[in-house]
């Protein structure tokens, strides 16, 4: 990754009030970065992060992107390496928003955005986010998927994606 996309990483960090160190102590602060930036580039927040998505597959806690792994674990090698760079005021936003969601509501937000991504590129919708149909298909899809999800959670995520769509 080039220094630009560092420098965007270390201000998507600061954004969600995480340090480099965190990164490499901490699995929730890894799992902040990676749907943050999911989430970001998913909805065209911060467009400069696009490049991620197409490294993200979906795993256990939703998606995850090896190329960010090993790109925010360089962050927290290097400090110094990169300085922040300013984001869009979207993303500066957005990441205020994100940085008090919960972790298991970000990472079902995550997954939902994935799961209507999928559907939104084989033209079972007709818009990416809100969903403009299969609503309901979208909620059971991300029940199997995240079992131990309640209905409240669940809601809560979309209610996040909601409104960062209308940042």
């Amino acid at each position: 990754m080039s220094a630009s996309s560092l420098s965007l990483l270390r201000s998507v960090m600061e954004g969600l009030g995480l340090r480099p160190g965190s990164i490499r102590e901490s699995f929730d602060a890894r799992l902040r970065m990676q749907k943050a930036v999911f989430i970001l580039a998913g909805l065209e927040l911060e467009p400069r992060l696009r490049g991620y998505l197409g490294t993200y597959s979906l795993y256990a806690h939703g998606p995850y992107s090896p190329v960010l792994a090993r790109d925010y674990y360089k962050l927290a090698e290097q400090p110094g390496a990169a300085a922040p760079e300013p984001l869009s005021p979207k993303a500066v936003k957005a990441l205020e928003i994100m940085a008090g969601a919960r972790s298991d509501v970000l990472e079902l937000a995550a997954t939902l955005l994935d799961i209507a991504m999928s559907y939104h590129r084989a033209g079972l919708t007709g818009r990416l986010w809100p969903p403009d149909r299969r609503r309901e298909t979208l909620r059971r899809h991300l029940r199997m998927i995240k079992p131990w999800a309640d209905q409240e959670d669940i809601r809560e995520a979309w209610r996040l994606l909601d409104r960062l769509a209308r940042l």
